[in-house]
């Protein structure tokens, strides 16, 4: 560790850790990490992040390039997180699931090329900053992306009766909640003159490890879903009917 008293600030992203290390050992316990690799992945890298940075004073370049690395590979696995979440939702529409990929893969793509615009012409104009500013620069256009497909993920669980598992809906809002979280608190940093704000990040910090803790409470064992279901109103069969159609679509748009 880094000196003898623990700041604020190592405290609570230790504290994040723990929260992130507790719902990674409850997805393994409860069997799901075998159906959610990329969640499992996304748990143990912000928990090992954490805890490798603990290692580093604040203010040291250790704990810059450290930061930089953790950041980086914890975006990554982002994009893997929303990507696999999207499939497990339409796993029965193959159609709207090859297009919620190419939707994911293509804004992330655009996002990416939209920092490297940004960036490439600044490339080494500061270099005491540079590195940070790259990194930041891209990880909020990531970010930024994987909001605007996370609200459109909601919408779409709002609007359609789907028949999912409890941990579905779990693991949909409270990872949404965490990336929005991540996505405001770059938003508030972009309107920083020093790229970030120390107690927005702190809050962020907080707010993301009790979202941490909540989906470790709420997990459950799952149980095989019944294929036989009745539903309720003539709204929920002409909705269900609407998605059945544009899946028969777009499957038939991806065969091309």
């Amino acid at each position: 560790m880094s000196g003898g008293v623990i700041s604020l600030e190592q405290l609570l992203m230790d504290s994040q850790a723990a929260a992130a290390a507790i719902t990674a050992t409850r997805l393994l316990s409860l069997g799901l990490a075998k159906r959610q690799p990329a969640l499992l992945a996304f748990l143990v890298i912000t928990a090992g992040g954490f805890v490798a940075l603990s290692f580093f004073p604040l203010n040291s370049s250790s704990y810059f390039w450290a930061y930089l690395l953790s950041q980086g590979i914890s975006d990554v696995i982002a994009i893997a997180v929303v990507r696999e979440l999207f499939s497990t939702i339409v796993e029965d529409y193959p159609g709207i699931q090859t297009a919620a990929r190419w939707v994911l893969n293509g804004a992330v793509t655009v996002s990416v090329v939209a920092s490297l615009i940004v960036i490439i012409p600044m490339w080494g104009a500061a270099p005491d900053s540079s590195h940070l500013f790259y990194v930041l620069e891209l990880h909020r256009s990531i970010v930024f992306s994987l909001a605007v497909i996370i609200i459109s993920l909601l919408l779409f669980l709002s609007h359609y009766p789907l028949r999912l598992q409890q941990n579905t809906y779990i693991l949909s809002y409270l990872f949404s909640a965490i990336v929005l979280i991540d996505a405001a608190d770059a938003l508030v940093a972009t309107m920083s003159h020093f790229m970030f704000s120390r107690r927005i990040d702190m809050a962020a910090v907080v707010a993301v490890g009790l979202c941490f803790l909540a989906w470790a409470i709420l997990m459950r064992r799952e149980l095989p879903l019944t294929r036989t279901v009745t539903y309720r109103t003539a709204k929920e069969d002409e909705l269900l009917e609407q998605l059945e159609s544009l899946n028969r679509t777009l499957s038939r748009v991806a065969r091309r």
